[in-house]
């Protein structure tokens, strides 16, 4: 990899747990509620639980590399206080996606998906 890519790929480090947190909860949602759409049966057969492992990834991998992306604990000057405050946004974000989606599973693991 270029040093060129390698340095626009670093500007976006921090960014990539929001990032992955937004595209993450935004699969595991459109696909169950598209499925639940054309047929509530298309959820039952733990078709829901793999989307919601798929989305995990997705989280966990986009927080693991705004994680990794903060800053030094000893840089203490101003240019380390941005990205580290983006990368720890990030990484909150992306910790909140995984409480939402899991729930989202245990929800869709509890209930059935067509009315009796």
């Amino acid at each position: 990899m270029s040093a060129r890519i390698r340095d626009r790929l670093s500007g976006i480090a921090p960014w990539s747990g929001l990032i992955g947190a937004g595209m993450g909860f935004a699969l595991h949602h459109q696909v169950l509620s598209d499925a639940l759409h054309f047929d509530c049966n298309d959820t039952a057969g733990g078709a829901g639980i793999v989307t919601g492992l798929v989305a995990l990834i997705v989280v966990f991998g986009g927080g693991l590399v705004s994680w990794r992306a903060l800053p030094a604990a000893d840089a203490t000057s101003p240019a380390a206080t941005l990205p580290r405050f983006i990368g720890h946004m990030s990484v909150m974000a992306a910790l909140l996606a995984t409480l939402g989606i899991a729930l989202l599973m245990l929800a869709g693991a509890i209930l059935p998906g067509c009315r009796p």
